[in-house]
């Protein structure tokens, strides 16, 4: 005689296994130990903050903290390394692009993305909209 189960009895059994596997599903990039990205910004503090800003939402939690250019206060090469290379900035247009390395691999770019305003200066909210389109569309692999 065979046993029959139903979907009433194997429901318990499924949701804890959900439950259980969820949590470390859930951490992703995030939850790894080492998940650390460093940001190199030459840039003005407003863009600069704003770049680390939207890497740290873009990242989902990973720990996202800016280092100088000469590379002082990275203590590894194990999380990720997030250049801003400024191409262009008057006081009516930014230009640049992103570029990473995760480690010893070869670094990579993004597209080279800009912001021109015609009738007044640039202000503060320009420069976060435009940090959070540079991270979002420069196909960074977190």
């Amino acid at each position: 005689m065979s046993a029959r189960l139903s979907l009433p009895a194997l429901l318990p059994s499924v949701a804890t296994a959900l439950l259980l596997w969820a949590p470390e599903a859930a951490r992703g990039y995030a939850g790894s130990a080492q998940a650390e990205i460093l940001i190199q910004c030459e840039a003005g503090p407003v863009l600069c903050a704003a770049l680390t800003q939207a890497l740290a939402d873009h990242a989902g939690g990973a720990i996202v903290r800016p280092v100088p250019a000469d590379g002082a206060g990275a203590p590894d090469r194990a999380g990720t390394l997030v250049r801003y290379h400024q191409e262009d900035s008057t006081g009516t247009r930014v230009r640049g692009h992103l570029s990473w390395q995760t480690g010893t691999g070869p670094a990579t770019s993004g597209p080279s993305l800009g912001l021109t305003v015609m009738d007044h200066t640039i202000q503060d909210h320009m420069l976060r909209d435009f940090a959070e389109l540079l991270v979002r569309n420069s196909g960074l692999p977190f």
